[in-house]
């Protein structure tokens, strides 16, 4: 064989690796081991709510005055987070998960986020009362 048809063929091999490699990655970081329904809805105990930025696990009864934000790792969908997201909730915390960009947190610049100590009110309170100050921890 001479030398430019085995670059050629290295070549090609190589692209192909790769691309099988990568498609691999992407299919194998699926969440996956829980049922949807069950986890991503709203119960006596819980409130489920999802926008396109993030997915957001709300007690009902809102016993402790913390909140959890986590920003997924590289290539994991924040749904994989649900299950523990859910049980935090269920035990009074409010839990919210940021989705990232093609589930590449490597991307996000954390530097560049800023924390503030701040008080936030539900949607559904429009009432005149003083809004109801949280604690905020990170996980990534």
């Amino acid at each position: 064989m001479p030398k430019s048809k085995k670059r050629k063929f290295i070549r090609y091999f190589l692209l192909l690796f790769w691309i099988s490699v990568f498609s691999w990655q992407f299919y194998q970081m699926n969440a996956s081991g829980f049922k949807d329904s069950v986890v991503l809805t709203s119960d006596e105990k819980v409130t489920f709510v999802e926008t396109k930025d993030y997915i957001c696990f709300r007690p009902k009864e809102d016993s402790i005055n913390t909140s959890l934000l986590f920003f997924p790792g590289a290539l994991v969908e924040p749904e994989a987070y649900a299950p523990l997201s859910r049980e935090l909730a269920e035990q009074g915390y409010s839990v919210h998960i940021q989705k990232i960009t093609f589930n590449l947190s490597s991307i996000l610049k954390t530097s560049s986020i800023s924390f503030k100590p701040t008080s936030i009110r539900s949607h559904s309170e429009r009432s005149e009362e003083p809004a109801q100050k949280l604690n905020y921890f990170v996980a990534m």
